[in-house]
């Protein structure tokens, strides 16, 4: 074994390898630079891949966030799975390829003999966050994402957005996805996915839930104490949490955007740029949306921390899902998918995967 500043400091004949690797432009080497900012390793190299270089998620959003601030170029974070080096990522922003960057399907893993799954993101329409469910799953299992970048402008609805992934999908050539899988927000875009679907004779075989609410019912259901404890839960969070201004921020904007919205419709003239982000749309599909009954199997996995006071079991689906099968994984909304709880969730959602794959008796 080697001393052990061999295992930090490159070699002279690693550093001469990487002479082909320098950058070429000034786009290159500003985003070498943020790289090594961001991802805190020194020396990275053009053709580095991102992900080998231990990136992930959560340094996604730094990452882009400084992208977006450099060049005034908002990219997705699945921009990665397309672009992971910083020479491809720079062909992107130079050449204007980011219509590849923001297709509605994203290859997270391709691989796989294995029948498909097609994932939907949170609020931000976000996908890269099922890259570790991805890897949790194996080689063998094709998954993809579906994102709403390039498609939310003209789909304001939970009901046209959903129509829209299926129409890609058929272009695709996948007419009935064998899994769907949708993470809060995105939950109901899968499950209306699945409506459509199955007035086609096509449903797909396996509906999964990721701590999605029927938020609608559970507001409607909820005791008053109940109500005030969540009223109080997100003043709480606005006066004594670690984000609190950036919180305050979201929830102002999200009421900003109501309020523009409806004074838009009223008046019949298109949405002002300020009121076009992606988070602010898909929220406002999501309250407006009210699903119809659901008569195919639906599993929901759901976190076992509630800090939002819904305490009802079935997160507001009875009567609407009629055959809901609930589990629960560790964690809350946000970190079911992160560590030891990802290991539970893929090893749940690969017990639904076989029992839809067993012949039928």
């Amino acid at each position: 074994m080697g001393s052990q500043g061999e295992l930090f400091e490159p070699t002279y004949r690693q550093l001469r390898g990487r002479v082909r690797e320098l950058s070429c432009d000034e786009i290159e080497q500003r985003l070498v630079n943020l790289w090594e900012e961001v991802l805190g390793v020194p020396h990275i190299g053009v053709t580095d891949n991102y992900f080998d270089l231990g990136g992930h998620s959560s340094l996604a959003l730094r990452l882009f966030s400084q992208i977006k601030f450099c060049f005034e170029t908002d990219l997705p974070l699945a921009t990665l799975f397309y672009a992971p080096t910083v020479r491809s990522m720079a062909a992107i922003i130079r050449d204007s390829a980011a219509h590849q960057a923001a297709a509605p399907i994203v290859p997270i893993q391709p691989n796989g003999a294995q029948p498909p799954i097609f994932c939907i993101g949170a609020l931000n329409g976000e996908v890269i966050l099922f890259r570790g469910l991805a890897l949790e799953l194996g080689q063998d299992q094709p998954l993809y994402g579906l994102q709403p970048f390039g498609l939310a402008e003209r789909h304001s609805t939970i009901e046209t957005l959903a129509a829209a992934y299926v129409e890609e999908l058929h272009k695709w050539g996948e007419r009935r996805p064998f899994c769907l899988i949708g993470y809060s927000f995105g939950g109901l875009v899968a499950l209306e996915m699945a409506q459509q679907l199955r007035k086609k004779g096509t449903a797909p075989p396996v509906l999964v839930l990721l701590d999605t609410s029927n938020l609608a019912n559970c507001k409607a259901l909820e005791p008053r104490k109940v109500r005030m404890q969540r009223y109080m839960y997100h003043v709480n969070q606005i006066v004594h949490g670690a984000k609190g201004l950036a919180y305050l921020k979201d929830r102002l904007r999200f009421r900003s955007f109501r309020m523009i919205h409806r004074v838009s419709t009223t008046l019949n003239v298109a949405l002002p740029k300020i009121a076009s982000d992606i988070i602010s749309r898909q929220l406002l599909a999501g309250e407006n949306y009210r699903a119809k009954r659901y008569p195919r199997p639906v599993y929901l996995l759901k976190a076992e921390l509630r800090p939002e006071f819904f305490d009802d079991p079935a997160l507001g689906w009875g009567g609407i899902l009629t055959d809901l099968r609930i589990e629960e994984v560790p964690g809350d909304h946000g970190t079911m998918n992160t560590g030891k709880n990802l290991k539970i969730l893929a090893h749940k959602l690969t017990g639904f995967l076989k029992q839809a794959l067993e012949p039928q008796t």
